[in-house]
């Protein structure tokens, strides 16, 4: 398997656990967010995504640029992070 397809079978198998694991992501960044800014840092993020989705192999510090947009101060909005990644039906199977 070449380098490119690995990276998107990587890819696929995050955005599956994200999914999977929306509920328990929101609870680990609203808890470490003591604040309550509803944002979390680059290495809160990073803690909680090889924690929750049981990936500790990954290196999430760097995956965190190509999967989250943070704030100037380098904040990163949960919820915003979160809504991005659901289950969509298609179009052509709603009707049912």
């Amino acid at each position: 398997m070449d380098g490119t397809r690995q990276k998107d079978v990587v890819k696929s198998k995050i955005i599956e656990r994200i999914v999977l694991k929306k509920p328990d992501l929101y609870w680990y960044f609203s808890n470490a967010d003591k604040e309550h800014t509803g944002t979390i840092d680059r290495l809160g993020w990073a803690e909680a995504m090889r924690t929750v989705l049981e990936m500790p192999d990954l290196q999430w510090m760097r995956l965190s640029y190509e999967l989250v947009e943070a704030d100037a101060d380098g904040k990163i909005n949960y919820s915003k992070f979160l809504e991005r990644y659901r289950i969509r039906m298609r179009e052509e199977d709603q009707s049912w």
